[in-house]
C-alpha cells in the first residue's frame, strides 16, 4: 500500500487521497496481526518440511555407514560355548571310546583381523565419506530448492497485496465518480446512459477486486502448504520497502558463476560422486591382491563319561587348555573375470558422472545467465515504467480536473485512470520481480549452511 500511496500522493483529488489514507491506515493495522518475514517463512518451512526430514535421514544414515567402515579394521572377537550329550559308543576325556552316556562342555575364545587386504578397507572408507558427503550436498541442495520456492511465492504474496490495494484503490475511485454521478443526475446535469455507464465501470472494478482478493487467497494457500502450516487464513507477512533498487544490481553471471561452481550444493553432490566412483574402482583393483589374516583363539573342555572316573572340572578345564595362531592367505587365481567387469563397470559409472557434472555445471550457468537477465530486464521495466507512471499521473491529474468541470466525458476519464492504475501495476510487477531475482542470485554466490 506504501507503493500506491507514494505514487498517488498529490496528483489526485482530495477526496481521493483521503480515501488512500484511510485504506493505508486499515492495511497497517491488519499488518500487525502476526507478520510473518521472509526469513521466519524459510526457518518455518525448512524445520516442518517433510522432504528435508526424509533427506536428513538419508543423511543420518551415510554418517552410520562411515563409522562402519573407519572400525571394520578393527579385530572381530567372538566368545563360544557348546554342550555336546552324546549315547553310545563315545569318545572319553581320556581320548579313548567307550560304550557309555558322555556329556561334554566347551569353552572358546577366538579372534580375527585382516593384515592386508590391497588396500580394500582404506578405500572403502574413503567412499563411505564420498557418500556421506554426497548426502549432505544433497540436503543442503533440497533445502536450498525450498528457500527458493519460499521466496518466490513470498515475493507472490507480496505482489498480489499490492495488485489488491490497486483494484480497491480503483473501486473507491470509481464508487466516488458514481456518487458524484447520481448528484449530477438528480440535478438533470448527467443523463442515465451516463450513470448507467458509471456503474458498469464501477462493476467491473468491483469484480477485478474480487479477483484480486481471490488470487491473493489461492498464493497465500501455496505459501502456506509449503511452510507445512495449515491455517493460510491467518498469516499475514512483512511488506518490503522499496529502497534503493541501484544498490541490489547484482554482479555480472561470470563472477556469480565462478564462486558459485565451488559453492553449489548440486555441483559438490556430483563432485562427491566422481571421487566415490574412484574409489570403487581401486576397491574392485584390490581384488587382484592377495588377502592375509590373523587368526587366533583360545578353549578348553570339559568331559563326563558315564560309569567313568572323571577328573573335576577344574582339573579338565586347565590340562585341557590350548591356544591356537594361523595366518590365512589367499591368493586369487581365477574368479570368471567378475574382477575385470567389476572395474570396467566402475570406470563407466565415473564417465557417466563426469558427464553428469558437466552437465550440472551448464545448466547452472544458464540458470545464473537467465536470472541475471531477468533481473536487468526488470530493472529496465522498473526505469521505463516509472517515468510512465509519472506522465499518466499528471495526465490523470489533468483528466480529473476536467471531468469535475464537465470539460471531459466519462470514456476519456476511464481510459486515463486505467493507463495510470496499468502502469502503477506493470511498475510494481517489476519491482517484485526484480527483487526476487536478485534474491536468487544471492542464494547462488552464497554458501548454503
Amino acid at each position: 500500500m506504501a507503493v500506491v500511496k507514494y505514487l498517488f500522493k498529490k496528483h489526485c483529488p482530495a477526496s481521493i487521497y483521503l480515501t488512500l489514507a484511510l485504506l493505508s491506515c486499515t492495511s497497517s493495522s491488519l499488518s500487525m496481526n502476526h507478520p510473518w518475514s521472509l526469513e521466519e517463512c524459510i526457518a518455518y518451512a525448512l524445520s516442518s518440511n517433510p522432504d528435508v526430514r526424509i533427506q536428513e535421514l538419508a543423511y543420518e544414515d551415510k554418517i552410520i555407514d562411515h563409522n562402519t567402515e573407519k572400525n571394520a579394521w578393527l579385530p572381530k572377537v567372538s566368545m563360544g560355548s557348546t554342550q555336546l550329550f552324546t549315547f553310545g559308543r563315545s569318545l572319553t576325556y581320556e581320548n579313548t571310546y567307550s560304550n557309555t552316556s558322555t556329556r561334554q562342555t566347551t569353552f572358546s575364545l577366538s579372534g580375527e583381523m585382516t593384515l592386508f587386504d590391497g588396500l580394500r578397507q582404506h578405500y572403502e572408507v574413503k567412499m563411505a565419506n564420498d557418500l556421506m558427503r554426497q548426502e549432505e550436498y544433497l540436503l543442503k541442495q533440497t533445502k536450498m530448492n525450498l528457500t527458493m520456492k519460499v521466496a518466490e511465492a513470498y515475493m507472490q504474496v507480496l505482489l498480489d497485496i499490492e495488485s489488491l490495494d490497486i483494484a480497491e484503490q480503483q473501486v473507491k475511485i470509481d464508487s466516488m465518480q458514481t456518487s458524484r454521478m447520481n448528484h449530477l443526475f438528480a440535478h438533470g446535469k448527467a443523463s442515465y446512459v451516463d450513470i448507467t455507464q458509471q456503474k458498469a465501470t464501477l462493476q467491473n472494478s468491483i469484480a477485478k477486486s474480487v479477483e484480486s482478493q481471490n488470487q491473493l487467497q489461492i498464493d497465500q494457500l501455496a505459501l502456506c502448504q509449503l511452510m507445512n502450516f495449515r491455517d493460510s487464513t491467518t498469516i499475514t507477512i512483512v511488506k518490503f520497502e522499496e529502497k534503493d533498487l541501484i544498490s541490489m544490481l547484482p554482479a555480472k553471471p561470470d563472477v556469480i558463476y565462478e564462486h558459485a561452481i565451488t559453492h553449489y550444493p548440486d555441483i559438490l553432490s556430483q563432485k562427491a560422486a566422481i571421487s566415490s566412483s574412484e574409489n570403487k574402482i581401486k576397491i574392485y583393483q584390490s581384488d587382484r591382491y592377495p588377502q592375509l589374516s590373523l587368526v587366533g583363539g583360545i578353549g578348553s573342555n570339559y568331559y563326563k563319561t558315564n560309569g567313568l572316573s572323571n577328573g573335576s572340572f577344574g582339573n579338565q578345564m586347565k590340562n585341557n587348555f590350548s591356544q591356537e595362531i594361523q595366518l590365512q592367505l589367499t591368493i586369487p587365481i581365477f574368479n570368471r573375470f567378475s574382477t575385470r567387469n567389476n572395474i570396467r563397470k566402475a570406470n563407466v559409472e565415473k564417465t557417466e558422472n563426469e558427464y553428469r557434472l558437466m552437465k550440472k555445471e551448464q545448466e547452472l550457468y544458464k540458470e545464473i545467465s537467465q536470472t541475471y537477465a531477468r533481473a536487468m530486464n526488470a530493472y529496465s521495466n522498473i526505469e521505463s515504467y516509472s517515468k510512465a507512471v509519472e506522465s499518466s499521473r499528471e495526465a490523470f491529474k489533468l483528466m480529473s480536473k476536467k471531468y469535475e468541470c464537465g470539460k471531459a466525458t466519462q470514456v476519456e476519464f476511464d481510459d486515463s485512470k486505467t493507463k495510470l492504475l496499468k502502469a502503477l501495476s506493470t511498475r510494481i510487477q517489476a519491482v517484485y520481480e526484480y527483487i526476487y531475482q536478485c534474491r536468487l542470485l544471492d542464494f547462488y554466490q552464497q554458501n548454503p549452511a
